[in-house]
């Protein structure tokens, strides 16, 4: 019998049960579309199995900007260790979230994790190009290494997940500035 289920390594959003919104990684698909999963934020560890129609796929939910111009939309797990331990290890260090660009109304829409100590990172001129554009940023921020876009940050001093929308906006944004200074040589 066919499967119609993600296949193994695939990530997904659980939508239904108690880890309803919460992502997870396929372990094995089975006939009919059943997976047997691993949730990201469930301390147990235990394999778990859903139906096809419990999950959906995992929409990238942050956008990693390298100081090269690459700009990759990245899963992060949803729970604050999780979330914080997965960009720890992507921006290879200690990380801290800065609120940035507000709306008319003074509402932050969008946030930035980036390494604690940066020093001695290369600026990341494509983050910052961005960020100094953005209404409601306040002082000039100069970012260096990898970082992360996220939505704003929610209740608890936590980031929320990047729209979609927002993260096409930013990755053509990128483009753009790949264009118009592809050109240009760098010291």
């Amino acid at each position: 019998m066919p499967t119609t289920g993600a296949p193994a390594g695939h990530r997904i959003r659980i939508t239904a049960g108690k880890y309803k919104d919460h992502l997870a990684t396929v372990l094995i698909t089975r006939p009919a579309g059943a997976c047997t999963v691993r949730v990201d934020d469930d301390p147990s560890g235990k394999p778990r199995l859903y139906q096809q129609h419990e999950f959906t796929d995992a929409q990238p939910n942050a956008l990693l900007i390298t100081p090269a111009g690459a700009a990759k939309p990245v899963n992060i797990p949803a729970g604050k260790p999780q979330r914080r331990a997965v960009a720890a290890q992507l921006l290879e260090g200690d990380i801290e979230y800065t609120r940035l660009a507000s709306c008319a109304h003074g509402v932050h829409v969008l946030s930035l994790a980036s390494r604690q100590h940066s020093e001695g990172q290369p600026v990341n001129e494509y983050a910052t190009l961005i960020i100094s554009v953005l209404p409601g940023s306040g002082p000039r921020f100069e970012a260096r290494g990898p970082v992360l876009f996220f939505g704003p940050i929610g209740d608890g001093g936590w980031p929320t997940d990047l729209e979609v929308d927002t993260s096409q906006i930013i990755q053509r944004m990128i483009g753009a500035m790949h264009t118009a200074f592809s050109s240009l040589v760098r010291p």
